[in-house]
C-alpha cells in the first residue's frame, strides 16, 4: 500500500464531508432568528455607549500627551 493512495482516500473523505455539510446548510430554510436579531438591537446602545467612553478616555490621554509635548 502507498503512502499516496492514503493520501487521496482521506482528501476525497474530506471533500465529501464538506460538501455534505455545505449541503446541510444550504437546505436550513425554517431557522428562525427573530429572537437574536431582537437581542442584538436591544443591546446596541450599550455597545455604543461603551465605544464612546473608551474612544472619550483614549481622546483624553493622547490629548493630554499631545500638550505635554507641545508645551
Amino acid at each position: 500500500m502507498k503512502i499516496g493512495m492514503d493520501t487521496n482516500v482521506l482528501k476525497k473523505v474530506a471533500v465529501a464531508a464538506v460538501a455534505s455539510t455545505a449541503a446541510g446548510a444550504a437546505m436550513a430554510d425554517g431557522i428562525d432568528v427573530t429572537a437574536v436579531v431582537s437581542t442584538i438591537t436591544a443591546i446596541t446602545a450599550a455597545v455604543v455607549s461603551i465605544g464612546v467612553a473608551v474612544l472619550a478616555v483614549a481622546a483624553t490621554i493622547f490629548g493630554y500627551k499631545y500638550l505635554r509635548k507641545v508645551m
